[in-house]
């Protein structure tokens, strides 16, 4: 038995009251698939990492443009644009790379139809969330391009979910 195979012992439990469940149940469920091919198990923690990240910045960090005065947004925009790429380029470039290897070397239909949301994302981030960034920081900002910005988001939102989303299935399938 190798060092990371110990939940498939019979005679290892986990107890929580009132109920007791065998830990090789709980493993085989979930930890089993772990096992699989370590591009899997990233993929699943880059995308995690980008659906957690862009559901913050959606419903509290564009909010709260909205309650800020232009001049004290744009000192903070600056800041926060810098500091949120050293998050965002490297999770959107591994996000990226991973999903080209597995459209390659462990293609899925999962797989094609990420690659095509990923895509998107990217055009949408380009193509408007960046211009309306770009206004936000020349002070050519309103309110509405504020609301703009957070119309925009949306559907990056949704699309990051649903790659998760099909990064879990695919995972389990």
């Amino acid at each position: 038995m190798r060092y990371y195979e110990w939940w498939k012992t019979e005679n290892v439990k986990f107890t929580f009251a009132p109920c007791k469940f065998s830990v090789r149940f709980l493993c085989l469920g979930f930890l089993k698939h772990m096992s699989a091919h370590p591009v899997e198990v990233m993929r699943l923690i880059v995308d995690f990492g980008l659906v957690i990240l862009v559901w913050m910045v959606q419903t509290i960090v564009y909010p709260s443009f909205l309650y800020m005065a232009e001049k004290e947004l744009n000192i903070w925009h600056t800041r926060y644009t810098t500091m949120i790429t050293f998050f965002v380029a490297p999770l959107m470039f591994l996000q990226t790379g991973i999903l080209v290897y597995q459209g390659i070397a462990m293609f899925s239909v999962w797989t094609l139809i990420s690659i095509v949301l990923a895509s998107g994302v990217w055009a949408i981030t380009f193509l408007q969330a960046v211009p309306l960034h770009q206004k936000i920081g020349q002070l050519s900002d309103t309110i509405e391009v504020r609301k703009k910005l957070i119309q925009v988001n949306w559907p990056r939102t949704l699309l990051w979910t649903l790659i998760f989303g099909l990064g879990i299935v695919d995972h389990f399938s």
